[in-house]
């Protein structure tokens, strides 16, 4: 975006600071703003149902959210959360930037990109939601990028495990039940934060729901 763009852009925005549990916007209310994080993490959520939230995404550094409900919706259809403490967000009036795509539609054309990625993301997170909960750790963990290291391969969890059950949609103890199946069984190595592959074929098996059933007995 031009200097110039950036500079009216600024002119209908504002940062906004938030604790871990605050709420940025319910579903249902007008979306007169969306929003990008300038620190920290917002999850985006349906409404709870049976006293359970269902995770759509969690947003982190840079991360633009809000967007359709702010351009097309009109309302919003989830809730934003802020996920961790000290978040920053700088919010952008949604009729200071319609003002704006009318004026530059080359803006317009990358806003459209932009939620065309947006959708291919959230294809993803459907299929990545289908399944029992190893298929789904084994999902997400063979779509990772994975640490340039030499030896087996290995990824990093971004924010802690329970930040990690919470996307899968799974409690903590689930995800700790199926990592430490995995481990005693040599098909990943857990460090902290770092869980290493060595055994591909076997986890690419529990994606696609593929058990081992000698596993499930010990």
């Amino acid at each position: 975006m031009p200097a110039a763009d950036l500079e009216l852009v600024a002119g209908f925005s504002h940062v906004e600071s938030y604790e871990a549990g605050d709420t940025i916007f319910q579903s249902g209310a007008p979306a007169d703003h969306f929003y990008v994080v300038a620190k920290g993490a917002v999850r985006i959520e349906h409404p709870p149902t049976h006293g359970k939230d269902h995770v759509v995404n969690i947003f982190r550094g840079h991360d633009v959210f809000g967007v359709a409900s702010a351009l097309h919706l009109g309302r919003y259809p989830v809730n934003g959360t802020v996920h961790t403490n000290h978040t920053q967000v700088i919010a952008i009036q949604t009729e200071g930037f319609r003002a704006l795509l009318r004026k530059d539609p080359p803006i317009a054309e990358a806003v459209i990109a932009g939620l065309s990625q947006r959708l291919f993301s959230l294809i993803q997170r459907v299929d990545e939601m289908t399944g029992d909960a190893a298929a789904r750790v084994a999902r997400h963990i063979l779509a990772r990028p994975t640490i340039k290291s030499e030896g087996d391969p290995a990824i990093q969890v971004e924010g802690t495990k329970r930040d990690l059950a919470v996307w899968l949609d799974i409690t903590p103890e689930t995800l700790s039940r199926v990592l430490r199946r995995w481990r005693d069984h040599n098909l990943v190595e857990v460090k902290g934060r770092r869980i290493t592959i060595l055994d591909v074929d076997a986890l690419e098996a529990e994606a696609e729901g593929r058990h081992d059933h000698s596993m499930e007995s010990m």
